[in-house]
Parts: structure tokens; sequence; C-alpha cells
């Protein structure tokens, strides 16, 4: 299964890994539609703020509308309860 990671950093290196463990191909991206713009089955996004943010919502309706629609799990900071419903209503 192809999985894209829009994340930046650390936390895409572990999730390389995690999902490479698992015997998937994990695509690093800077942010999620670059990430759906390799027909992943599933995306780890994180989530930003800031000017980044709407390319962020933005990937989440094109995941959305995609046929089939891809899966995207929004990583959102611990302590960010707001941010996390948020994601839920863009799509998530």
């Amino acid at each position: 299964m192809r999985v894209g990671v829009a994340s930046s950093g650390t936390l895409s290196r572990y999730l390389e890994g995690a999902i490479q463990t698992e015997g998937h191909e994990a695509v690093l991206c800077a942010d999620l539609p670059e990430a759906l713009r390799h027909e992943p089955q599933l995306v780890f996004a994180e989530w930003v703020d800031g000017p980044e943010l709407g390319a962020l919502l933005n990937g989440l309706a094109l995941a959305r509308g995609a046929s089939p629609p891809v899966p995207v799990v929004a990583l959102v900071p611990a302590g960010a309860a707001g941010l996390g419903r948020r994601a839920v209503s863009a799509g998530a």
C-alpha cells in the first residue's frame, strides 16, 4: 500500500520507518496536496497553523472528493482539542 506522509522533520522520518517496517511504501511530502498527487491509499498529515493551513484544508477537500476518497489521519499536537475538532469538521 502507498502511504503518504505530509509532515516535516523527525515525525516524517519516524512514520516513514514505521510504514516501511510494515511492508508498505512511504511517500514523504511537504504538504497534503503534494501527497495526494502520488495517489496514496492513506495519508498521515501533520496539522499546521499559519500560512500552510490553507494548503492543508484544501488537501482535506481534495482527499474527500477523490474517487475513491483518500483517508487522511490528521496528526494534531497533544492538548490541542480545538484543532482536532477543526480537523474532523474539515474532513480528516
